[in-house]
């Protein structure tokens, strides 16, 4: 991923690009008039309208399904203190029905059965399983965000933030044998934040407000590092204009711009960009935040979810590698991000009322 990052071309040559996207006008010559849809829109539409059904579908696979879920790494456990002695295994298919062969069962006439009766069936396996668990269970553990910040030019502006965050965490390795790269969940988000520092840091003419970049830590055991910033934030809450979210920008084959029904003039801001830019993103958003940006956006801070449509073919499992992932999206998103953030923070953007 890292050679990825180092293909991508150098952001400070966008800077050239922002000139004709503050003419509104630009934007607005090449605009439908509102309540007008062409033909091939709608088309559009419904093609991203399947695949977002098919993503809800994928996220939910049980054994009876076309596709089930195969195991995938966690370290979501939950709230409070977790009993150390009794260990939770998620077990593929096969595995289940191997457990469940002297019992007459098999996982899928399982499933039909509770789906039917909608309770439990419980009943003696007839089997023994020995399970060796070699783990040691930490209750509090110390971990850290990594920040950096970079001072605004104007000495009024200077006082206002954009902040730019991804998670830097994964899931780690299992039993010393397991390993899951986590190379677009979120190695994609958190690579991008790097470049973007860097080419900002290097840029000639620095931007206006002042931006905070941050690598998160610990979303995958339950957003532990962007709650914690949110709730102890190293600059004034009310004096941040947005916050920056890339999380799994790096597969599929189009952008999504998350969290634009509760930030819908910073949505659009990013749309009306990518329409003269980068031409990739899709319609569909949503409201609340989500992930990272959620405890941002509980703040009252409009956000910005960037993530790239069909990204979790490969979400929390052994095969998330750089070789699966799509570097010229990667690099569009990445673009798009820098050239939305500088407009933010040059001053084109007043901060909006969330929408909850």
């Amino acid at each position: 991923l890292g050679q990825e990052v180092n293909r991508l071309a150098d952001l400070n040559a966008l800077a050239e690009h922002l000139e004709p996207l503050r003419d509104r006008r630009a934007v607005r010559a090449g605009a439908e008039r509102p309540g007008r849809r062409r033909p091939r829109e709608l088309d559009q539409l419904r093609r991203e309208q399947q695949q977002l059904d098919r993503e809800v579908a994928r996220s939910d696979q049980t054994p009876n399904d076309q596709n089930p879920q195969k195991p995938i790494g966690s370290v979501l456990d939950g709230e409070g203190t977790q009993n150390e002695n009794f260990p939770m295994i998620h077990a593929d298919i096969p595995v289940a029905n191997e457990i469940l062969e002297n019992s007459g069962n098999k996982i899928t006439d399982l499933q039909t059965i509770i789906d039917s009766l909608k309770q439990p069936h419980s009943f003696d396996l007839q089997k023994s399983v020995l399970l060796e668990v070699n783990a040691k269970y930490e209750k509090d553990r110390k971990t850290m965000n990594v920040v950096g910040m970079l001072e605004g030019s104007d000495e009024k502006l200077k006082n206002e933030y954009l902040i730019l965050g991804a998670h830097l965490d994964h899931v780690g390795t299992q039993a010393n044998e397991i390993y899951f790269p986590g190379a677009n969940d979120n190695g994609s988000g958190s690579s991008a934040v790097l470049e973007m520092a860097r080419a900002f840091a290097n840029c000639s003419e620095r931007p206006k407000r002042s931006i905070v970049f941050v690598l998160f830590s610990n979303e995958e055991s339950g957003m532990h590092g962007s709650g914690y910033f949110a709730g102890h934030p190293p600059v004034p809450i009310e004096k941040t204009v947005a916050m920056f979210n890339l999380d799994c920008i790096a597969s599929g084959d189009s952008i999504h711009l998350g969290n634009g029904k509760s930030a819908p003039e910073l949505w659009n801001l990013a749309k009306n960009i990518d329409k003269v830019f980068t031409k990739s993103s899709i319609e569909n958003t949503w409201n609340g935040g989500g992930a990272d940006a959620t405890p941002f956006h509980q703040k009252g801070i409009p956000c910005l979810y960037f993530v790239s449509f069909y990204s979790y073919t490969h979400l929390h499992l052994i095969t998330d590698t750089p070789e699966t992932l799509n570097p010229s999206l990667f690099e569009k998103i990445t673009k798009l991000c820098y050239v939305t953030a500088r407009e933010v923070a040059d001053g084109n953007y007043k901060r909006e009322t969330v929408v909850n």
